[in-house]
């Protein structure tokens, strides 16, 4: 790693450290500043319910994980799938994988083993109540790569909510952009 980029990690680790959202999540015990994000996501749109079965793609650290598991309860599952590795979440069923490599047979029966062990009763079908993805790319700081590489995840998340979730279903995914988008 040149000299450059490690004194802007060095930079943005001290920035984070006082982010006053990261205190505030840390000492609400949530994994991440994301989840209070989604906690006022839910708060007006009120997408998690109690029971439901809900995928978050590009789950690392766990934050969203954490928000919906208190949300929909031990009657719902709550999957999350990341080519990162998270501590465990007491009754989430968590996949270490890349999107792009997962197939929905793959996915079910991880969630049928989950079920099992946690002895709870999974529907015949696939199909996913809610689906999120709070994921980004590995920045490199170079715009139209970074660009690029946030698109196609958005494309693959976008592919797998339009085959994967239930009629009626909601998905919510971030989308990240930069001064140069036209948004």
């Amino acid at each position: 790693m040149s000299s450059r980029r490690k004194q802007k990690s060095k930079a943005w680790y001290q920035r984070h450290k006082r982010d006053p959202y990261v205190l505030a999540a840390q000492k609400s015990g949530w994994r991440s500043r994301a989840s209070l994000k989604l906690l006022g996501i839910q708060e007006k749109y009120q997408l998690f319910k109690p029971g439901q079965v809900v995928l978050d793609m590009g789950a690392a650290p766990g934050g969203w994980l954490q928000v919906i598991q208190s949300i929909i309860g031990d009657k719902g599952l709550v999957v999350g799938i990341d080519r990162l590795s998270i501590e465990p979440l007491p009754g989430v069923c968590f996949i270490q994988s890349d999107l792009r490599e997962i197939s929905w047979d793959a996915l079910w029966a991880h969630m049928q083993d989950f079920s099992n062990q946690q002895n709870r009763e999974l529907k015949s079908a696939i199909g996913f109540d809610v689906m999120v993805s709070d994921m980004a790319p590995d920045l490199t700081g170079i715009a139209g790569k970074d660009n690029a590489v946030a698109a196609e995840l958005l494309d693959v998340v976008w592919e797998l909510a339009s085959s994967g979730l239930k009629n009626g279903g909601s998905f919510l995914a971030k989308i990240l952009t930069s001064v140069e988008s036209d948004d």
